[in-house]
């Protein structure tokens, strides 16, 4: 039989890529198996390492205002589009910061062009 959460179980994995490390991460609760909470970690990194994706799922959202500000276009590939990726891209480009578009795939692809820079 496995362990099973008491508190406050977590697991932290880093993976170490060429250009920069990822982290992946996974939180308990109370009752939960241990073994869930390693899996849901493993799993995220299993997704993100088979996209063949540039960054990290939950990274992609917290890099646009910096690619916003940069003196010319960039890009970037992520697993999937998240909740707060679109937010910020759509808060970013109605401020006329810069442009951010999305494309759809695996990966998808996400380009940031600050205005000025076209």
């Amino acid at each position: 039989m496995g362990h099973r959460c008491v508190s406050r179980c977590r697991i932290f994995l880093v993976a170490e890529y060429k250009e920069l490390p990822l982290s992946f991460s996974a939180y308990g609760r109370l009752g939960k198996p241990s073994e869930s909470v390693a899996d849901e970690a493993v799993a995220a990194f299993r997704t993100h390492h088979a996209s063949e994706a540039a960054v990290e799922l939950h990274l992609a959202d917290q890099l646009l205002l910096p690619l916003a500000l940069a003196t010319g276009a960039s890009f970037f590939t992520v697993v999937r589009p998240t909740g707060h990726l679109m937010t910020n891209a759509w808060t970013i480009d109605q401020f006329e910061i810069a442009h951010i578009s999305i494309e759809q795939g695996t990966p998808c692809r996400v380009r940031v062009e600050p205005h000025g820079s076209r």
